[in-house]
């Protein structure tokens, strides 16, 4: 009779003649009892076995003490759990979140929430989801938006790595563009066709496929390349405007493979208009530096100069023009495009005639 009333109590009044599993441990978990009970085994022979304790023969006494569903570590251990089986789906969040989100209201109640959770399998009872979902509705108001649940789920380290391989792409771009294109200003206009300082995405395809053919490499996919440009569009009108462009490239430290955010005067000057007047004046008075470089070189053959050679060939010529405001590091961020590539480690060296057909081919593409 009390087994009977115990099991009317348990069972709800829809389902009187069955009970499942969430509803049974639903109830022995709202419990608190603390106790002891005599454990006694039986042998092969049906016989009773007793347990020797110091010396003393007695039956074994087990003490049974609930552990209470919303413990830190039952929140932590089933959270990771569920962490674990959303970061090994082939779904992306979003698409996850839609799933929760039966009816597509932007928001998961907790009906919706219930029934997704079952649909994981991971055995555990209505109100430890109750408690499950209070953990992720952070701001309690009884549904999760897709930011509560992305708080919660959404693999960081996963969008790191995703993030370094953006900025490692970026940079071997840049790199690319300086080897085998001059500069990526001068990419730029060279694929600007119609010269108004904008780029379609058909033109930074071709962009981007030359220079790897340039440098015998083997141009990358089609969504790599869209991800390059979608970093670089950050107005998001589909073209890429000279601006954006300098903006982001300026900001690409050479040699490291690496995006800085810091920008600093070596990397951003090549886009400023003291930058550009220079390789203009550098272009109309080719003739004049073409003998000040064969003079201080003494040779009319020789094309080599270090970067001590070339601040004396130049120095008063920039003092006449722009005064004491062209430093060193300016001087070599002019120099660089010119650069000597050689095997062994010794003083860079420059090529003046290279160093001059190139502002002379910058002041014809983008005009006086």
């Amino acid at each position: 009779a009390e087994i009977r009333r115990l099991w009317q109590q348990m069972v709800s009044a829809d389902s009187p003649d069955a009970m499942d599993k969430y509803r049974f441990r639903e109830h022995f978990e709202a419990m608190s009892y603390k106790g002891t009970s005599s454990v006694g085994t039986l042998n092969s022979l049906g016989q009773s076995n007793t347990i020797s304790l110091k010396g003393s023969t007695q039956k074994s006494r087990t003490t049974i003490k609930t552990v209470t569903s919303s413990s830190s570590k039952w929140d932590s251990n089933v959270l990771e759990r569920l962490r674990v089986i959303i970061a090994a789906s082939t779904k992306s969040l979003e698409e996850i979140f839609k799933e929760f989100d039966e009816d597509g209201n932007g928001f998961v109640t907790l009906v919706e929430f219930r029934n997704a959770i079952r649909r994981f399998g991971l055995g555990i009872t209505s109100r430890e989801i109750d408690q499950l979902m209070q953990k992720i509705d952070t701001n309690g108001d009884g549904k999760i938006d897709y930011q509560e649940f992305a708080s919660k789920f959404k693999d960081n380290s996963y969008e790191s790595r995703m993030a370094t391989r953006a900025a490692n792409r970026m940079a071997k771009l840049k790199e690319l563009m300086n080897l085998h294109m001059t500069s990526a200003n001068d990419a730029f206009r060279f694929f600007d066709v119609e010269k108004d300082d904008r780029i379609t995405f058909a033109d930074f395809c071709k962009l981007v496929t030359k220079a790897h053919e340039l440098a015998s490499e083997k141009p990358p996919t089609y969504p790599i390349i869209k991800d390059l440009f979608d970093n670089i569009d950050v107005r998001k009108d589909g073209m890429l405007d000279l601006h954006e462009w300098q903006q982001t490239f300026g900001r690409v430290e050479q040699g490291n493979s690496r995006i800085s955010f810091k920008t600093t005067e070596l990397s951003m000057w090549e886009n400023s208009r003291e930058f550009e007047r220079i390789a203009h004046l550098m272009a109309k008075n080719r003739k004049l530096l073409s003998e000040r470089f064969r003079q201080m070189l003494n040779s009319s053959t020789a094309k080599g100069f270090t970067f001590a050679q070339g601040k004396e060939a130049l120095d008063d010529w920039l003092y006449s023009h722009f005064g004491d405001s062209i430093t060193d590091a300016k001087l070599r961020c002019l120099f660089n495009a010119a650069k000597i590539h050689q095997e062994s480690q010794v003083e860079p060296k420059y090529d003046y005639v290279r160093m001059l057909d190139i502002n002379k081919m910058r002041l014809q593409t983008h005009g006086n």
